[in-house]
């Protein structure tokens, strides 16, 4: 088998034509996976320790720019820039990952579970604006059906919100809040000529 090559990277081949000699190819192994080791056509799926350059290509010899780090094929989509090493993420950074990525796909269905339920945001915009105006209409307005209103609703957020975990995260959150509230607020329009 004739093939054309990129260092060791085998980029195409064919029965016959220009290019390298490399033998017989390996049954059941995709080009990605294979590479020319000089003499013979290495599965890196064997290795234990693969050359890996700086975009992360996997090679079966040094190449410019390469290092060597111990890790297995499987391995090639846990690989890190670190300091300028190159090396596999640790179990516990892998676990990390999981872990937010499962905290993420959980938010987004239940973004979506309350988009379908309660609406979107332009919707929920509308809900507190009439909340606004039911605390309003209590306070300013003395109207008791609004009052008596706001009395079920507090009944049902206290079973619905944790009283201490709003309080940390409203808490945390105001002086992030004040800053960037200042600087939008603060912010010197330019002049319209």
């Amino acid at each position: 088998m004739k093939a054309i090559l990129d260092q060791d990277v085998i980029v195409s081949v064919s029965p016959t034509g220009s290019g390298v000699d490399i033998g017989v190819l390996p049954a059941g192994v995709g080009l990605e996976r294979l590479r020319w080791g000089g003499e013979v056509v290495v599965d890196l799926a064997d290795l234990s320790a693969i050359y890996v350059d700086g975009r992360f290509g996997l090679h079966c010899v040094p190449v410019a720019g390469s290092q060597l780090v111990t890790m297995t094929y499987a391995d090639r989509k846990n690989l890190v820039m670190d300091g300028g090493a190159i090396r596999v993420k640790t179990a516990s950074e892998l676990a990390i990952e999981e872990i937010r990525d499962s905290n993420g796909m959980l938010k987004t269905r239940l973004r979506s579970a309350l988009t379908q339920e309660i609406g979107d945001i332009p919707d929920n915009i509308a809900d507190v604006n009439k909340l606004i105006f039911i605390i309003l209409e209590s306070i300013v307005g003395g109207s008791a059906d609004a009052t008596s209103f706001l009395n079920e609703l507090l009944l049902i957020l206290r079973e619905t919100y944790d009283y201490t975990d709003a309080k940390s995260t409203l808490l945390s959150n105001a002086p992030i809040l004040q800053d960037e509230l200042s600087t939008y607020y603060g912010a010197i329009q330019p002049e319209i000529p």
